[in-house]
């Protein structure tokens, strides 16, 4: 990527991160400029990878009872929880979605959740067990 490339996908997330919102609720530019950052082409750069791990998706127990309903047979969405009990789903799920293949038919779902930056989220901190 250029770095005028790399400068609007900074920008986007930048805005995203100062006021979450949905896919649905981007502009058709942001979409574009996410799309070139959250897509494979024809593989993720070690960068794509990075940035697209930070990004979560907050998820209702039925938003993701809708998500694994419309999923491909055998495959189960497992949410991730924060401190606070709020699931979360990576969005990894959108950027697979918006390719119009195998999990096009969770774009519906996937759009309305609200993006989210890793860097909002608190994360259950695993409790250390020592040995005596």
């Amino acid at each position: 990527m250029s770095p005028e490339e790399i400068a609007a996908i900074t920008a986007v997330g930048d805005a995203l991160r100062a006021a979450p919102r949905p896919w649905s609720a981007l502009t058709g530019q942001e979409q574009s400029t996410l799309r070139q950052a959250l897509m494979p082409d024809p593989s993720f750069t070690p960068d794509q990878l990075d940035y697209l791990h930070r990004w979560w998706l907050p998820v209702t127990a039925d938003q993701l009872a809708a998500l694994n309903a419309a999923a491909p047979e055998r495959m189960d969405i497992a949410p991730r929880p924060d401190a606070a009990a709020q699931l979360y789903v990576s969005a990894d799920l959108l950027s697979d979605a918006l390719d119009g293949r195998r999990l096009a038919a969770l774009l519906p779902v996937l759009s309305s959740l609200v993006l989210t930056y890793e860097d909002t989220i608190e994360w259950p901190v695993a409790e250390e067990t020592s040995a005596e």
